[in-house]
């Protein structure tokens, strides 16, 4: 137990456990509501919750208060939170697939971090795909179809395509089924006759361990913000303004890693 008057001192510890008491209560919740197999679907009774207690947390300390954004665990602006040490080792649970046997896994820590951290993650950009509205809408019909039942993530998947109205077979074949995630390498040059920023994206991941990422990317060119698709090893796009940019960042908002 921690004396009182230290807790009250103590704005780091009170994110701490607030951000624990989240997480865990969430956990309890979902395992009694929603049942899934605990070896290959665990993601979804621990990644959900995560990602949630994350929303609670921005909600409460603000939209910079929260872990992601979007999965820049180094970045010094985050290190207080309650996930710091976990943060720490983003690679291993960021190459490890979601949907993969616990059982099976020699790297056991590896797979935990993956089911939580990863997975939450990966939801946070499945809401970002599918739009805030439609994301809710099919989470609800996904925890009101599945109570007191085993669900997987194809229920997910399709109370997201109904909600959304279109296919995500290739979001979870590559966010769930698949390990790794995309290393982008982006180059921008200024073309002042066309008055264009001309942006060129290299996807550098080892292709031999994972593969080529399909994602929208957002680009802040200035005040104008644009998105793009990135689903090759390499793509141009062209992009307009009205002058030479002072403040070009691709991954606007870090929602993809």
């Amino acid at each position: 137990m921690v004396p009182q008057p230290h807790y009250e001192r103590s704005e780091l510890l009170d994110r701490r456990v607030m951000g624990l008491l989240n997480m865990k209560l969430g956990r309890i919740w979902f395992a009694s509501t929603l049942w899934n197999d605990e070896d290959t679907q665990m993601w979804l009774s621990h990644g959900l919750p995560t990602f949630l207690s994350l929303r609670f947390y921005e909600h409460k300390y603000g939209k910079n208060g929260g872990i992601f954004d979007f999965i820049n665990w180094m970045n010094p602006e985050f290190r207080e939170h309650f996930i710091e040490e976990m943060a720490r080792n983003n690679n291993l649970e960021l190459l490890k697939p979601i949907v993969t046997s616990f059982r099976e896994n020699p790297a056991t820590q590896a797979h935990l971090r993956a089911v939580n951290y990863k997975a939450a993650s990966v939801i946070s950009m499945l809401e970002y795909e599918v739009g805030e509205k439609a994301f809710f809408e099919g989470l609800q019909n996904f925890v009101r179809e599945g109570q007191q039942k085993v669900v997987t993530h194809n229920d997910l998947r399709s109370q997201m395509e109904i909600a959304a109205g279109k296919d995500l077979d290739w979001f979870f074949k590559q966010w769930v089924y698949e390990p790794g995630y995309p290393k982008y390498d982006v180059k921008w040059s200024y073309n002042q006759r066309n008055r264009t920023v001309q942006m060129v994206i290299k996807q550098n991941q080892d292709l031999t361990k994972t593969s080529l990422f399909k994602m929208p990317i957002q680009v802040r060119i200035d005040d104008a913000l644009h998105t793009i698709w990135v689903d090759k090893k390499e793509v141009v796009h062209e992009l307009p303004t009205d002058m030479r940019p002072e403040l070009v960042i691709f991954n606007a908002g870090m929602r993809v890693p």
